[in-house]
């Protein structure tokens, strides 16, 4: 910014050369110089004892200036403009351009670091201000009624807390889309999206349209917690509900290291609870990715979501209009997966295949589902053939064997012989045939067809 108005300064600093400035007093001199610099060429000078500067350009008449004659112009060839009268007549004395260059210059540094001392205290009330009006984005997909996640959502929402609620679960399960659609009404809502190595402080100031943000990228927990406590203090004056609170959205995709995941669910608990001073949601894209959090229960409420049940299934395909009435075709799809992303996909292909071609689509999706699962089975039983692995304290052959006599489920207590989860969450993330539920704390399939693929794949050996 700095180079951009230097630039500025010079190229329009030279072109005072050029056009021939009357000579009058450094107390009228500064301000022209001011006005050629930023006005354009518009704008004259006020005479004395009345008006403001004329706002006018080439050929335009000024909005603020002072009175005078139509025909000015023509006896003052040297007033831009015909926006105001400009010095009254008499003897003109020259300013040389590199003096009315070098005071427009001086002021706009004057400028410049008033700015630069004003604007962080404005950043509050402008912050406070810039909340209120603002929305999450819709939600990303088609959203299909999930009882028990809205009942969450909305206890968490409508009730006094102090906690930050972390969302999580398998990838493709719809977080994003329930925590959207959760907030779609709750007013003065930040949505942040952090992905690489965002800072999460930067971003909030960016999602609520927040001006100055280069030259204010680092701000700390504090200040930001005082942002929010005056954007409350306002909205409950504004909305006139004395338990209103900011709210903060933040998604968190696959792309951040566990170390900025770390300092933005710090930052969050700082805001929420320490603070109070917003309610904060958090949307992990990475399911294991809550593994490698502190626990911290009294800061930290989660949500789990998994996949839809049989019936949230079919009522997603009855709501795309899909395999209606082919219940054996539906019975297919349900035996490898009701993953939320996955059915999506699937309706979306069927709505848009000539008619009569849903069976072949069907089995095509079927076989691949199962071509998938089998090979992410296959690699969680190398992945326990290595003697490094063993030592480590994995023995995923054993804990799938105790899960499918237990219906695919399998609490940790029991599974002695498993290091514990936190420290077994990159394993996860590489193999990915089964997950841990951190609100059941327990082991489970990534889908039906994992279950299958691992049911048939330990028989045979």
């Amino acid at each position: 910014m700095a180079a951009h108005a230097l630039l500025h300064l010079l190229v329009l600093g030279a072109g005072q050369g050029v056009v021939r400035q009357p000579r009058v007093g450094v107390r009228r001199a500064l301000p022209r110089a001011i006005v050629v610099l930023h006005g354009g060429s518009g704008g004259g000078l006020p005479p004395s004892g009345g008006g403001g500067i004329g706002g006018g350009g080439d050929g335009g008449s000024g909005g603020g200036g002072g009175g005078g004659s139509d025909n000015d112009d023509e006896k003052r060839p040297f007033q831009h403009g015909t926006g105001g009268t400009g010095a009254p007549e008499g003897p003109k004395r020259m300013v040389p351009w590199p003096v009315a260059w070098a005071m427009g210059m001086i002021a706009t540094a004057f400028a410049v670091l008033a700015a630069e001392h004003l604007v962080p205290g404005l950043n509050v009330p402008i912050f406070a201000l810039l909340t209120l009006r603002s929305t999450a984005p819709p939600e990303k997909g088609i959203w299909t009624t999930r009882e028990e996640v809205e009942q969450h959502f909305r206890d968490y929402l409508r009730n006094p807390s102090e906690q930050v609620l972390i969302v999580a679960g398998p990838k493709g399960t719809g977080k994003s889309t329930a925590a959207l659609h959760a907030v779609r009404d709750v007013r003065g809502t930040a949505y942040v999206s952090l992905s690489g190595e965002d800072k999460l402080s930067k971003q909030v100031l960016v999602a609520v349209g927040m001006p100055f943000i280069e030259r204010h990228t680092e701000i700390s927990r504090p200040a930001l917690a005082r942002m929010c406590k005056a954007a409350a203090l306002l909205g409950r004056r504004w909305f006139g509900d004395k338990t209103w609170l900011p709210t903060l959205l933040v998604e968190i995709d696959q792309t951040v290291q566990p170390g900025y995941i770390k300092d933005a669910v710090a930052t969050l608990k700082y805001l929420a609870h320490d603070a109070r001073a917003c309610r904060a949601i958090l949307v992990l894209s990475d399911g294991n990715a809550v593994l490698g959090l502190d626990p911290d229960p009294d800061r930290r409420n989660y949500l789990w979501m998994g996949d839809f049940s049989e019936a949230e299934a079919r009522v997603r395909m009855n709501t795309a209009k899909v395999l209606v009435g082919e219940d054996e075709l539906r019975e297919a799809v349900l035996g490898v997966t009701t993953r939320p992303a996955a059915l999506s996909k699937l309706c979306a292909a069927l709505s848009a295949a000539p008619p009569n071609s849903s069976e072949l689509i069907v089995r095509a999706f079927v076989e691949v589902k199962r071509a998938e699962a089998e090979i992410r089975v296959i690699d969680l039983l190398a992945c326990d053939d290595s003697k490094t692995n063993k030592e480590r304290g994995l023995h995923f052959r054993h804990l799938l064997k105790d899960m499918l006599k237990n219906g695919g489920l399998f609490h940790e207590e029991k599974a002695a012989y498993m290091i514990p989860s936190n420290r077994a969450a990159p394993s996860f993330k590489e193999y990915d045939a089964i997950m841990f539920d951190l609100t059941t704390l327990e082991y489970r399939f990534n889908t039906a067809a994992d279950m299958h693929a691992a049911a048939q794949l330990l028989a045979e050996l």
